[in-house]
């Protein structure tokens, strides 16, 4: 990937489709870039993607939209994928107002609303949420 960092893992069914769960961050200098998030989003049946994507838009709880913002939104509605983001801030910087940077992004995968939740000891609060995946076809009894 050009810009994206990312840890994931796939997990195979045995309907041979596959559910790949992704921990990502974007450098706050760095665009997002469509390609990074083509390779993962083309290539999987579902995705969980979550991490600090440094994008910030009104639509996702900031108070507002920067230059990577706007572009990850079109992503989303382009590519029919949900954004996931608490109703509190994420990041707390030293010099600047909080915001939610740490969102998720799912492709065919439900999931409850996300929480942040203060736990560490850090200038971002991590989120959480529940998921329930549905094969897309029903597997043999």
């Amino acid at each position: 990937m050009d810009r994206l960092e990312a840890v994931a893992a796939c997990i195979y069914l045995h309907n041979n489709e596959q559910l790949l769960f992704i921990s990502t961050y974007l450098p706050s200098a760095a665009p997002v870039v469509r390609t990074d998030l083509d390779k993962i989003f083309s290539a999987f049946t579902s995705v969980v993607l979550v991490g600090d994507l440094n994008s910030k838009h009104v639509a996702w709880n900031c108070s507002s939209i920067d230059t990577n913002g706007k572009p990850l939104l079109t992503y989303c509605i382009d590519n029919n994928l949900s954004i996931h983001y608490p109703d509190r801030p994420t990041h707390f910087p030293h010099n600047s107002t909080p915001s939610v940077l740490d969102i998720a992004l799912t492709k065919l995968c439900s999931v409850s609303k996300s929480v942040a939740a203060p736990v560490l000891s850090s200038d971002h609060n991590p989120i959480y949420l529940n998921f329930t995946y549905s094969p897309s076809s029903p597997h043999p009894e």
